[in-house]
């Protein structure tokens, strides 16, 4: 995912549409940290698919320098993307919410925070990191001593307001 990042960031000036399909934003330490669910989470970067190019349109039309917004909604359906039924608000906002939700986000990725760690050792059966058991690991939810390399990416994303950092994980 890394090199596709930087690879968008190479070859384009507008910003990287980014969809994602249940995850959670959440604050820490005064930050919003958005995450995603364990083998749940679906991402699409500038994806061909009309819904992306009918936000684009939408988004056009709502802001005048085309710069990051946040769409929350309690379904994961594109059919709320398409109806135009989903409520744009700015990443200042989701850091005044009391409450964790659903969202989907739509970021410009600003940068990749490459200081932290970019991948970590899991279970095979419910992808939570395992830990060292002699010469080989344990998974304390499953009891399994199965385990694969698994990645993640911390981004930084900007909207005209604000700034937050984005933990994305792999899952395949």
């Amino acid at each position: 995912m890394v090199e596709l990042l930087l690879t968008y960031k190479l070859t384009t000036t507008e910003p990287i549409v980014m969809l994602l399909q249940c995850c959670r934003a959440r604050k820490y330490q005064g930050q919003v940290h958005v995450s995603n669910m364990f083998n749940t989470t679906k991402v699409i970067l500038n994806g061909t698919e009309e819904v992306f190019s009918d936000f684009k349109s939408r988004m056009a039309q709502r802001c005048e320098d085309g710069l990051s917004f946040t769409i929350s909604s309690d379904t994961s359906n594109e059919g709320d993307i398409n109806s135009g039924q989903i409520q744009l608000v700015t990443i200042e906002q989701i850091t005044r919410m009391e409450e964790d939700g659903k969202h989907w986000v739509f970021g410009e990725i600003a940068g990749i925070e490459s200081h932290k760690d970019w991948s970590y050792v899991s279970c095979v059966g419910c992808n939570r990191k395992v830990s060292p058991n002699g010469d080989t690991f344990q998974c304390i939810t499953c009891n399994t001593s199965d385990a694969v390399l698994r990645y993640k990416v911390n981004v930084r994303v900007v909207d005209k307001m604000s700034h937050a950092s984005f933990l994305l994980w792999d899952r395949e």
